[in-house]
């Protein structure tokens, strides 16, 4: 567990510099070269724990690494394929606007 204290440890310091997203874990890497995204995943999930910790600004930037590590990355082949993307681009009756649109 230590290993993980040593990262909760960077992940707080890397916060409270303002750093977040990629910039806080290369910080988080440069300090401890162990950390693997499994470990900043456990070492974020202590910040909710950690009753010192009051900063909401410092609580949203960890959480959002840790959210961002466990999903990963979101790609077009990662969507299911009855989710159509183009269908949120037409507009479903284009008389009702027309008709506000010229009053």
């Amino acid at each position: 567990m230590g290993k993980v204290k040593n990262i909760y440890s960077a992940l707080l310091h890397g916060a409270t510099l303002g750093l977040w997203d990629e910039a806080l874990m290369a910080h988080v890497i440069e300090v401890c070269p162990y950390a693997t995204e499994r470990r900043v995943i456990k070492a974020a999930s202590r910040t909710l724990l950690d009753p010192e910790v009051e900063d909401r600004n410092i609580l949203n930037v960890i959480c959002n690494l840790a959210i961002k590590l466990r999903a990963g990355p979101i790609t077009a082949a990662a969507l299911p394929a009855s989710l159509d993307t183009s269908a949120a681009l037409i507009d479903p009756n284009p008389a009702v606007i027309k008709s506000f649109s010229s009053t």
